[in-house]
């Protein structure tokens, strides 16, 4: 018998807004053949961890919780570890080469997703996302080298569905109709930029640029920095040497539409 000591974390079955992101273009890239030491796709894998971890201490402030609860939820859980997060902080958990982001604040997970994209801009990861909200259980269980993670509910299927929605697009973050209803009731309108109903209809988005490098930013100032730091993609950094196609193309669309909208500030 093992003498490994088992840890189950359990957390409350509840409503969420959940954040699905994925790193554009990991699957092609990982079948690239290289002599290099870090093997392709391993280098932005440890940079979509950094853009996260980076930010890990400020995701565990509490916040005050403005998504509401669902009669569908009965709260029922359990838990051997005392991993109960504070109200309205934001959880995290890394899978491959996408991460999920959930918090029972949805303004909380709004600023989280914004700096985790300034911070992936810095590392020259291009990620996108769906933003969702809904019923979510998670549940760990780690023995030594036997590691569970156990996330599932329908806003995690409805996040992870809508951010590869649509084909070919760049470095958005996606909205479901309740986020996007529930933003605008919250005071976060001035954070998305609404559906469109035309022949062909475009979910609504969040404006991730704003306030992406910290509060401490001004807008010209980020501005200027993410038109700095989106240049070395294809100057100094790695990205050049595989990210290409319609989700480049899209992704260069969505920095010069945010350095104009910083900028008219």
């Amino acid at each position: 018998m093992s003498d490994e000591k088992a840890f189950i974390y359990s957390y409350d079955e509840d409503t969420k807004a959940i954040a699905y992101i994925d790193i554009l273009g990991f699957s092609q890239l990982t079948q690239q053949k290289t002599n290099e030491p870090i093997k392709s796709g391993g280098l932005e894998i440890w940079s979509m961890v950094n853009a996260i971890y980076s930010h890990k201490e400020r995701m565990r402030c509490g916040r005050k919780r403005d998504v509401p609860v669902s009669p569908h939820c009965d709260g029922l859980s359990f838990k051997s570890q005392s991993v109960w997060p504070p109200e309205g902080s934001v959880n995290f958990i890394l899978m491959s080469d996408c991460a999920v982001l959930y918090s029972n604040s949805l303004t909380h997970l709004f600023e989280t997703v914004s700096l985790v994209f300034g911070a992936a801009t810095v590392y020259a990861v291009p990620i996108r996302a769906g933003i969702a909200i809904g019923a979510v259980f998670h549940s760990e269980l780690s023995e030594g080298s036997h590691i569970v993670h156990i996330l599932y509910g329908e806003a995690f299927t409805r996040a992870s569905c809508l951010e590869r929605s649509i084909g070919g697009t760049g470095m958005r973050v996606w909205l479901d109709p309740e986020v996007e209803k529930l933003g605008e009731s919250i005071g976060l309108v001035h954070r998305i930029i609404p559906s469109t109903s035309a022949i062909t209809p475009i979910p609504a988005q969040m404006k991730w640029w704003l306030n992406c490098f910290g509060e401490e930013y001004e807008k010209t100032k980020t501005a200027n920095e993410l038109e700095r730091q989106f240049s070395r993609w294809f100057t100094e950094q790695n990205t050049k040497n595989w990210f290409k196609g319609d989700n480049m193309e899209d992704t260069k669309r969505v920095f010069q539409y945010a350095v104009e909208d910083l900028r008219s500030f």
